[in-house]
């Protein structure tokens, strides 16, 4: 009970401290930014490790090259990602006609924690629902968070809900997918 209302304290701190150095008055210490941003990556890492761990070696791979994907998308400063979203579209012309227009952002947000959540899913054998999604809900709004310390990007309410929503309907998914695989195999 201890060290997890030490874990709560220090995660509070470093939402505070994130919110804190978001504010647009605290220019000139990037250097910090850069810290609780490196701090941020480094408890979300734990996360995945934590969630991985039963997963076999041959698949864990795939899920640290999606998370590493995720925070990518999640994290990269805006005049950055223009230059990536034309480079994909060269090679896979779906992606421009997904993420043009108003629903393009919010189809990314969705997709991305949907596969993310999926691909845990698929590559876990012990899926248990309360100790899976927390973690993730809890990443879900992280990703969010993190984006006050980078330049150009700033948090939005409703990403956090699009995210929430992959999450959540990948579960669905896979909860009715196990579901059918147990009916078939007892009758």
């Amino acid at each position: 009970m201890r060290r997890t209302v030490i874990a709560v304290l220090a995660l509070l701190g470093l939402v505070g401290i994130t919110l804190w150095l978001g504010h647009a008055a605290f220019t000139g210490i990037e250097w910090l930014r850069g810290l609780v941003l490196a701090a941020w990556i480094g408890l979300l890492g734990a996360v995945v490790w934590w969630l991985s761990l039963p997963v076999r070696s041959g698949r864990r791979w795939m899920v640290w090259m999606v998370f590493a994907g995720l925070l990518l998308a999640m994290l990269i400063p805006p005049d950055w990602l223009r230059p990536i979203q034309d480079w994909v579209a060269g090679w896979l012309g779906l992606v421009s006609a997904v993420t043009s227009g108003d629903s393009g952002p919010a189809l990314v947000h969705f997709g991305l924690f949907a596969a993310f959540t999926m691909l845990l899913l698929w590559a876990r054998a012990d899926f248990q629902p309360t100790p899976f999604l927390l973690p993730l809900a809890g990443f879900a709004v992280a990703t969010e968070l993190m984006q006050f310390l980078v330049d150009g990007r700033q948090p939005d309410a409703f990403d956090v809900v699009l995210n929430l929503a992959g999450i959540g309907t990948a579960s669905l998914v896979a909860w009715g997918v196990s579901r059918m695989r147990f009916s078939v195999a007892d009758g």
